[in-house]
């Protein structure tokens, strides 16, 4: 049944990609702000309470909609867990968005290109040439294959109904949101996302590492993997 809700949501998000970010995405982006500042007292365990109260609720929703649904009809379980998955997926707008850049750099649009890729990755790109954007495209690819896709999969099929899914797509905006933020203001408010969030990413990385890896050439890539893996 899991393979059957991926194959579902996948083929929603080629006919019918949502926009990026989506409404859930903004509605939780203003429920982390608020969060944080209702909660943020400058100790760790803030921190620890302010993830638990973002991404445990809804899990937990997740999972009680898909045995409550189960239990009346599986099909409607099957359709809501193909609904989740469907909303934590973004394949179709990560071809979009390289084929952008890609399309710039061959018509010579070097401005644009620079300009599509800054806004793709969240950093300036106005010195960049050729060559950097192009690498910088690929790379940004492969990390959004795998955080927007082949990641929530491993975890949608690990948990049931669509719980790891929701897991792990939470976590990650709150690693993005808190995690990464460096301010002495924020202090170590986000230490607690951050690390769950490598956790919860140590094994799906290591399988689409080896994913790509078998795709393309295998010798290279682990050899690359050995020399690079701690950065």
């Amino acid at each position: 049944m899991s393979i059957v809700c991926i194959l579902a949501a996948l083929l929603l998000d080629q006919l019918r990609p949502l926009p990026r970010p989506s409404v859930l995405e903004l509605w939780f982006g203003r429920y982390a702000n608020r969060l944080a500042h209702d909660l943020n007292a400058g100790k760790p365990v803030h921190g620890t309470i302010g993830w638990m109260l973002g991404v445990l609720p809804w899990v937990a929703v997740a999972l009680i909609f898909h045995y409550v649904l189960k239990a009346a009809l599986p099909l409607l379980a099957w359709v809501w867990d193909a609904a989740v998955l469907y909303a934590c997926i973004h394949l179709r707008q990560i071809i979009q968005d390289y084929t952008a850049v890609a399309e710039a750099l061959k018509a010579g649009e070097m401005e644009r290109a620079r300009e599509l890729i800054a806004r793709w990755r969240g950093e300036p790109a106005t010195e960049w040439d050729q060559t950097e954007i192009a690498r910088a495209g690929i790379e940004t690819a492969f990390l959004r294959a795998h955080r927007d896709l082949l990641a929530v999969i491993v975890w949608f099929a690990v948990l049931p109904g669509p719980a790891g899914a929701v897991l792990y797509k939470l976590s990650g905006m709150l690693a993005d949101r808190w995690g990464r933020r460096v301010d002495e203001e924020f202090g170590p408010f986000g230490n607690f996302a951050a690390r769950v969030f490598q956790v919860l990413d140590w094994v799906p990385l290591r399988l689409t590492a080896i994913g790509f890896a078998i795709a393309g050439d295998f010798e290279d890539a682990v050899q690359c993997w050995r020399a690079q893996y701690r950065a």
